[in-house]
């Protein structure tokens, strides 16, 4: 059967992980299922954009792939000026998607929509935020000439999202806490939608077994000033008064000097590891020695390490930091804290580090709660509804595939293990 083709229009992301990597790979597998897949994005590289300097007024596409993933590349225009990004490269991107009639959004905010709004388009959005919640923090850090052109422009930028949200067909918030958030935008807010978290294909058989190890870690982009990094050292200086024995492990970007230095001679600081970015295989190891995980940012629409922790039993203790909400539950899942609480953090991860029991009451209830919320097939049903609602022309596409993938189920050949008895 010769699959329709659908564009996921996202942003690229020159990490091989963290939430916007993830979300791509997600949509991306889903839709194998059903279509032929391709990534498309805005580029910023030299050599297809247009730059002040060297001084280059034009800009073009380029196919290729993106993590192995088949891709196009539109070339931008004017980086500095972030209201003209998609209006000013809407004849490339008209060009790009002329063949295409299917469109997945899937990105941090909205705003990766807009041309398709211009286009007036049919397409579903799977956001994490929204443009003014997600910027906050970098926008505080902002100087200069930098920080006037930001101010200009931010008016520009809340109307390009409302008219994105305004005619998108389906959205998918990843989290209760996006659907406030595009709400808070959008006060009238009426398209269709369904709260629709992150898929984790969830096996008991990765659960972590206890060792004598106390292992915590945190995931994340620490060089992204929302990840709070300085409650992370505060929390964990605490925890070492009580249990010496436990170790930090920090995985992903290393946070800035500036905020290490303050903490460097303290003695807890020679517990704790920067890891660096890890490919998945490393990864998947922490997630199996780990106690527990700490979350200190102070924001998040959802952030999938936290998930990808429970999935593997872990406990996980985070800050009230908006889409963990959805499933860090207290005495539950783990333990909800206030913004920079790093005192409370502290004494839940010392109250679990000394109880191995209680650890293992957690793991059963973490257990219920991942297949019951965040399964594949629940993420997956949540998908094909939202694209029924904008596309409803593709049921009887949908009724054929799953009725040949039900007949070549049906056909496989039964395998005995010979180690059983028949």
């Amino acid at each position: 059967m010769k699959k329709p083709k659908i564009a996921i229009i996202t942003l690229r992301n020159q990490y091989k992980y963290g939430g916007t990597h993830a979300s791509q790979r997600a949509v991306f597998n889903f839709c194998k299922l059903y279509f032929e897949p391709t990534l498309f994005f805005l580029s910023f590289e030299k050599d297809i954009s247009a730059h002040l300097r060297p001084f280059k007024t034009t800009s073009r596409n380029r196919t290729g792939t993106h993590n192995g993933m088949p891709c196009v590349e539109i070339g931008a225009r004017w980086a500095f000026w972030e209201p003209a990004h998609y209006a000013a490269t809407l004849e490339q991107w008209q060009e790009a998607l002329a063949s295409y009639d299917y469109f997945f959004v899937v990105s941090g905010t909205p705003i990766a929509a807009h041309h398709l709004a211009l286009m007036n388009k049919r397409f579903v959005l799977w956001p994490a935020s929204t443009y003014q919640h997600d910027r906050q923090q970098r926008a505080e850090k902002m100087r200069g000439l930098r920080k006037f052109i930001d101010r200009l422009a931010q008016p520009l930028m809340l109307a390009i999202e409302r008219l994105v949200l305004k005619k998108v067909s389906f959205v998918w918030p990843l989290s209760s806490y996006t659907h406030q958030l595009i709400k808070d935008v959008v006060p009238n807010f009426n398209r269709p939608y369904a709260v629709c978290g992150f898929p984790i294909d969830y096996q008991p058989t990765t659960l972590h077994t206890p060792t004598n190890e106390k292992i915590i870690i945190a995931i994340g982009r620490f060089n992204d000033p929302r990840k709070n990094p300085r409650m992370l050292f505060r929390a964990f200086e605490k925890i070492y008064q009580q249990c010496p024995d436990a170790k930090l492990f920090i995985i992903g970007s290393e946070p800035h000097p500036f905020d290490t230095l303050p903490f460097v001679n303290q003695p807890s600081f020679k517990n704790i590891v920067f890891t660096g970015e890890l490919d998945r295989t490393s990864l998947l190891v922490f997630y199996q020695r780990a106690t527990l995980m700490l979350i200190s940012s102070y924001q998040e629409g959802l952030n999938i390490a936290g998930l990808e922790a429970l999935a593997h039993g872990v406990p996980v203790i985070s800050t009230d930091c908006g889409g963990i909400r959805d499933y860090v539950i207290n005495d539950r899942t783990g333990y909800v804290v206030a913004l920079d609480d790093d005192a409370l953090m502290a004494d839940h991860a010392c109250a679990l580090l000394k109880d191995n029991k209680k650890i293992e009451e957690l793991k059963s209830a973490i257990s219920i709660f991942m297949k019951n919320n965040f399964s594949l097939e629940q993420i997956h049903a949540i998908f094909k509804r939202g694209l029924l609602c904008a596309y409803p022309e593709l049921k009887p596409w949908f009724e054929r595939v799953e009725k040949v993938n039900h007949e070549d189920t049906r056909h496989q050949p039964h395998v005995h293990n010979t180690d059983q008895p028949r």
